[in-house]
């Protein structure tokens, strides 16, 4: 490897190719979509997530400028339920110095700043590459060239896209190199401090995967190039003293982030999703994810430019001449082949191979090594180049051509031509230059086919010009302007109702004048998570731990939804919880656009008193939808012993019913028959399942719950898959002799299973009734931000005045199936009516709400528990006319207090945890930083004097 050094040369003119060369590359590319009619926010995390945070976290800027003097906002009550605002926006925007850029404009243009930083990010990632490159000798030809192999990857264009903020580590990772270096070669650990301080608020995911890469660099260069130049604990003593300089200063976000973390729905995941080894299809796959700029799996996202395949193949010839290099791809491979190294890096969580962000330096400057080497190769070297591209060319085009797929060809067009120029102009004096061409004109094919919607999918989903302004103006078509603005009720949709085209999901709130149940955020709060998994939500996710909670009508009720918004003509606008009325409809012409709002009396209170308590112990043994009743009657504690329990009463019924199976000749639907119960079934036919209600009458006034449990998917063997497609090929109403060919179905079959996955772990359960559709589903092994086991769930069928007499059984993809159905009826009228009248007149009363406060008086007759529907969370203290009080957990989930008889006049108050601590330690930090600079200043003058 070439010695890095720090006597850098002059290159303006390098940095002027750099700049107008991007602009060319960046034009095309993101332009691409501009033409296309595109904007550049992507339908699902950018659109659900990044965006309404940046427009909010910009708002609160702008309020802390002109106001510099308020307190600061650390509970915010329109991020779902309720969260930590500093905890959640730490995780996104605060440790971004991109979000401040939005303060240099008006709060109206931050969707078109937003779309700006994108492409700044990009720019920036190339500009930290050449600052890096710069340490080595080498032309301006290879800087460039690895600058942008380093830049332009599929890894970097889809999270330009996807998420921008994943640029940031490609910024920071050869900025921390630069800062390694300078220790280790004698100079001062400032600028290590300074970057390294950065990865640490930047970003607390990222912090752990370039903390870990920043490690092996170190460990690696000291035993390749260092061990006899210096002396361990001399080095070692100044790279601690860095780190623990780094970590204080950057405490005041690390410190909440971190408790955040522990305390977190995320926490407890199945380690690497429970595989030890990656499915078939990744390994096949993964040889063309070099250069392969389509879909991947476990975010193995390479994409690079064919060049870079040549690139490492010169690092294995000469594999003495670059140790460093060799054993960071020996390494990197290694940890390609198992998931956990994937879970490792991901916080013990799926094994996710976001990591491989580390390998783009060493790939890159291995592109730019191999430029300035040209002249030196040998006919030995081109022929082992040789051999090892065909060796390449066929494990990375049998797998495309089996299946059809063409994406990968324009790649190896560009791969022979490398060679090709190699070999017949390697000597030349303009070589480098040639190649550098080429590479540009890759690049550029590779990204316009990426960005065009006529040769990939991806574009489609982005949202359209203005579709972001337009969707945020109308996501409630107006209905909302007459809901008044308060935190003592909230709003919530129809599950899998409200829909605006392009996948988008009103997830997060884009109306900050509402407050929204659901949310979508990367750190939830633990105590949504206890309380959506006591009851079964069937629509709970580590992300998304609420949704529309499956539309109980009692669980929405609890959590203060007073207000449900819901679309005419789609899916499920029917199942409308009990107690909810239609109030206003946006009177569009076309009923199938109509927008209609709904509203309750029926919302309990934010806080309120209730006397009747049961211990937690007990209440966990209750059944999801029992747990959902007595929600309305008793209140849950950890300790009981200051108070009568109540004995659990319920009037949930269970509900008799048979299964009926309806056996259909016909063309399989990769359906093969399901296991209810104990009872399994083989048949080799399209077969339907009914669950039939014995005396539906008897359930009437009801909300239906169906639930599934001790669920279990056997998927088809491979061979059984083959099977299946042939007879598939052979029956169907339409099929003629000549239409059938069992051979190639067979075939077919077989290599979409392993290329693809197609029998992999992914299945759904679902219910139909005339009213309701529902469902549930086991999403595979490869996705790595919703996966979870399904074993147990229950299906909300929607309030039912007269019970359905039948429902259909919905399953998904072939395999067995295996699960224990029990239906159960929950009576909704004039009892339930009667307890939330109760429960409406112990509201905490006079409620007031202030920055991290909340305030309200309340007289009680008898000791009880002053229960609501807040997150817990150890931020929490509460006063008591004025004497402090412990604030307890309710239900499990929310705060509480122990009250006795009398007159209280109640004060919650919210401080972030952490903050406080982590303060005082990056000052503490910041001193010893500063003092660390000083000193030697102070003591060079003193030795001059």
């Amino acid at each position: 490897m070439y010695k890095f050094h720090f006597d850098l040369k002059k290159s303006k003119m390098m940095y002027l190719y750099y700049l107008i060369i991007f602009a060319i590359l960046a034009g095309l590319i993101f332009g691409t979509y501009k033409i296309s009619g595109y904007s550049l926010i992507q339908s699902h995390d950018p659109a659900e997530q990044h965006l309404p945070i940046l427009e909010n976290y910009r708002q609160l800027l702008g309020n802390f400028i002109t106001h510099p003097f308020q307190p600061l906002k650390m509970w915010s009550w329109d991020l779902g339920i309720g969260a930590d605002q500093f905890q959640t926006f730490a995780y996104y925007v605060i440790g971004d110095v991109f979000a401040y850029i939005t303060l240099l404009f008006p709060s109206s243009a931050v969707v078109t700043v937003y779309q700006f930083t994108l492409v700044l990010r990009l720019f920036c990632v190339g500009l930290s590459f050449i600052f890096f490159a710069r340490h080595f000798k080498l032309s301006t030809s290879a800087i460039l060239t690895g600058t942008f192999i380093y830049q332009f990857t599929s890894f970097s264009l889809y999270s330009s896209v996807m998420q921008p903020f994943f640029l940031t580590p490609f910024i920071i990772f050869p900025l921390l190199i630069i800062g390694i270096e300078k220790i280790l070669q004698g100079d001062r650990p400032h600028f290590f401090i300074l970057i390294l301080t950065w990865t640490f608020i930047s970003n607390f995911y990222f912090s752990v995967v370039l903390g870990i890469g920043a490690l092996l660099y170190l460990i690696l260069r000291y035993v390749i190039y260092y061990r006899k130049r210096l002396k361990f604990f001399k080095t070692a003593a100044v790279f601690l003293f860095s780190a623990v300089t780094s970590l204080l200063v950057s405490a005041i976000m690390l410190l909440p982030a971190m408790i955040s973390v522990l305390d977190s729905t995320r926490s407890g995941g199945l380690f690497a999703n429970g595989l030890k080894v990656f499915p078939i299809y990744y390994y096949i796959n993964l040889p063309a994810q070099l250069i392969a700029s389509g879909q991947s799996t476990f975010w193995t996202k390479f994409g690079f430019s064919s060049f870079a395949v040549l690139a490492i193949i010169h690092i294995i010839y000469n594999r003495k001449k670059y140790p460093l290099l060799i054993t960071t791809f020996i390494m990197g491979l290694i940890m390609l082949l198992f998931p956990l190294f994937g879970a490792l890096f991901n916080g013990f969580q799926a094994p996710s191979n976001r990591w491989i962000l580390l390998l783009f330096v060493p790939v890159a400057l291995s592109s730019s090594l191999f430029i300035d080497s040209l002249k030196k190769m040998d006919l030995a070297e081109l022929k082992f180049m040789g051999k090892c591209l065909v060796g390449y060319l066929i494990l990375v085009t049998v797998p495309f051509y089996i299946n059809g797929e063409t994406e990968i060809f324009i790649p190896i067009i560009f791969l022979i031509s490398f060679f090709a120029i190699i070999l017949l102009y390697r000597q030349r004096r303009y070589s480098g230059r040639i190649l550098l061409s080429l590479v540009l004109l890759n690049l550029a094919a590779t990204g316009i086919s990426y960005a065009s919607p006529f040769t990939n999918t991806f574009s489609h989903t982005l949202m359209p010009s203005d579709g972001y302004q337009s969707l945020s103006k109308n996501i409630f078509a107006d209905l909302d302007k007459d809901i008044p603005k308060s935190n003592a009720f909230r709003v919530s949709t129809i599950s899998r109702n409200y829909n605006f085209g392009a996948d988008f999901m009103l997830r997060n709130n884009l109306n900050p004048d509402v407050n929204l149940i659901n949310s979508y955020y990367s750190i939830q709060n633990g105590s949504l998570s206890t309380f959506s998994n006591n009851l079964q939500n069937s629509q709970y996710n580590n992300n998304v731990p609420l949704e529309n909670f499956d539309d109980r009508t009692i669980a929405n009720n609890f959590l203060g939804v007073k207000y449900l918004f819901t679309k005419s003509g789609e899916l499920n606008d029917t199942k409308i919880p009990y107690g909810y009325h239609l109030s206003r409809s946006n009177l569009s012409k076309d009923k199938t656009e109509q927008t209609n709002l709904y509203e309750t009396q029926n919302n309990f209170p934010l806080i309120y008193w209730q006397p009747n308590v049961i211990s937690d112990a007990r209440y966990t043994k209750l059944s999801a939808s029992n747990k959902e009743r007595q929600l309305s009657k008793v209140v849950s504690i950890a300790d009981t012993s200051d108070f009568k329990q109540n004995e659990p009463v319920s009037d949930v019924k269970n509900v008799s019913f048979t299964v009926e199976k309806t056996t259909n000749t016909g063309q399989l639907n990769e359906s093969t028959i399901p296991v209810i119960g104990n009872e399994y079934h083989n048949n080799p036919v399209l077969d339907t399942y009914h669950i039939k209600i014995k005396d539906a009458k008897k359930y009437q006034n009801s909300e239906l719950h169906v639930s599934l449990t001790n669920i279990k998917h056997e998927a088809l063997s491979v061979k059984d898959q083959m099977n299946l497609a042939v007879l598939n090929n052979k029956i169907g109403s339409d099929k003629q002799l000549l239409d059938t060919n069992a051979s190639l179905a067979s075939q077919k079959s077989l290599s979409k299973q392993l290329t693809t996955g197609s029998s992999g772990t992914s299945y759904s359960i679902g219910l139909k009734s005339k009213k309701t559709t529902n469902k549930i589903k086991q999403l595979g092994v490869d996705n790595l931000s919703f996966f979870k086991i399904l074993s147990d769930t229950t299906l909300n069928m929607g309030y039912q005045k007269k019970m359905p007499e039948s429902l259909e059984l919905l399953l998904s993809n072939s395999g067995t199936y295996s699960f224990k159905i029990k239906i159960t009826a929950v009576p909704l009228g004039k009892t339930y009516t009667n307890e939330v009248n109760t429960i409406q007149k112990n509201k905490l009363h006079s409620l007031k709400f202030s920055t991290n406060k909340v305030t309200g008086s309340i007289t009680t007759k008898e000791p009880g528990i002053l229960t609501s529907s807040i997150p817990y969370s150890e931020g929490w203290i509460a006063t008591d006319n004025g004497h402090t009080v412990p604030v307890i957990k309710t239900n499990e989930a929310f705060i509480g207090l122990k009250l006795q008889k009398g007159t209280h006049h109640i004060v919650y108050s919210y401080k972030t945890p952490g903050l406080t601590t982590g303060a005082i330690l990056s000052v503490l930090g910041l001193l010893i930083w500063f003092v660390s600079i000083l000193v030697p200043i102070a003591w060079a003058r003193f030795k001059n004097h």
